[in-house]
């Protein structure tokens, strides 16, 4: 079983599938598929 939000897309999956049944297709990066990095708010130090 492969869980799609967790595939990175390394192929590591395809030699060991005993049937075959694994086909890597490319997706377009619109803004459904796109991967969004988490927001970074800077702090400043208090001492």
């Amino acid at each position: 079983t492969i869980v799609a939000d967790e595939c990175t897309g390394c192929e590591l999956c395809l030699p060991p599938c005993p049937v075959d049944c694994i086909t890597m297709v490319p997706i377009a990066e619109d803004l459904p598929h796109w991967k969004w990095k988490a927001p970074v708010i800077m702090l400043k130090k208090v001492s």
